[in-house]
């Protein structure tokens, strides 16, 4: 059978055994649970990969936590793509998001300034770092 229906027939508390010692396959399917237990223990798995984490931060069933925990995470900072995901997605606790806001490229800023769907705070903070980078040149 194949593993989206396997693990379709598989209760909460088995996706959670299985979210950390889960494969290729399965791990890019249980990176879109719906439930934070599961995603949590994913990201414990030590074969997951920047793939599976960009998956749970612009997932809308990542709680708090989950994201606070990936961004306290070096090996996942790394990457621009998930940094930005971090700061859009408005589960992510404001410090965090604005910590990470001031290592994003410009050009994400600019789009940040501009879209209204960002948490207030964040989008004048990149506003501000706009018009920081433009007078500093």
């Amino acid at each position: 059978t194949s593993p989206i229906f396997r693990i379709r027939e598989l209760d909460t508390a088995q996706r959670i055994q299985l979210a950390s010692k889960a494969d290729r396959g399965e791990r890019v399917i249980l990176s879109r649970d719906t439930m934070a237990p599961v995603l949590l223990n994913l990201l414990a798995n030590p074969q997951v990969d920047s793939e599976n984490v960009l998956a749970i931060t612009k997932s809308p069933y990542a709680s708090p936590d989950i994201l606070q925990r990936v961004a306290s995470d070096r090996r996942w900072l790394a990457s621009a793509d998930i940094r930005i995901a971090l700061v859009r997605n408005p589960k992510t606790p404001t410090p965090v998001a604005q910590r990470l806001l001031e290592t994003l490229p410009l050009n994400e800023l600019r789009t940040l300034a501009k879209v209204g769907n960002s948490k207030e705070d964040l989008r004048r903070l990149a506003l501000a770092l706009v018009m920081k980078a433009h007078s500093s040149r």
